[in-house]
């Protein structure tokens, strides 16, 4: 459907130009009404540009109405794209594993006991951490104490 009304737009923005490539400028209206001739075409004194202007206005209206249709069309087809419709999601098919003893299965607890110990092992580093950063806190209290018994003693010799 999107590429239709594409497709439809493209022809119709492609006669527009061509018609009104065809009409005469509003300076060219001028010299017929001194009696240049143009009374004596095929069109008569108003000439084509009656033909010429309704068919513009028809064309502008369904250009004006299919960029209409390709927007609210463009933006659906957004939306789709961005949502997570679990309708359209195709299930992954799952392949047992064969019935053969070489292949390892954990149980429940092994699962339970590994998790167990990296979580021991995350609460270690964090404790070393934290006993790294108090440490370096006394540290810079021991510096802060000396920097200021040092101004003292500056203070005191001027």
């Amino acid at each position: 459907m999107f590429n239709f009304i594409l497709a439809i737009q493209i022809i119709v923005a492609i006669a527009m130009v061509g018609l009104i490539l065809l009409q005469h400028g509003k300076g060219a209206d001028a010299g017929a009404s001194f009696g240049s001739g143009a009374s004596g075409t095929v069109f008569g004194a108003a000439g084509s540009a009656n033909f010429l202007t309704r068919a513009t206005a028809v064309l502008t209206a369904i250009f004006f109405a299919t960029s209409l249709l390709l927007a609210i069309q463009a933006r659906q087809i957004e939306t789709d794209q961005r949502s997570l419709n679990v309708a359209d999601i195709e299930t992954e098919t799952v392949i047992p594993a064969p019935d053969d003893k070489s292949v390892e299965t954990e149980t429940a607890e092994e699962i339970l006991t590994e998790a167990d110990t990296q979580t021991k092992d995350t609460l270690d580093t964090e404790k070393q951490a934290t006993e790294t950063t108090e440490m370096t806190a006394e540290q810079l209290e021991q510096a802060l104490a000396k920097l200021e018994a040092e101004t003292e003693k500056l203070n005191k010799s001027k």
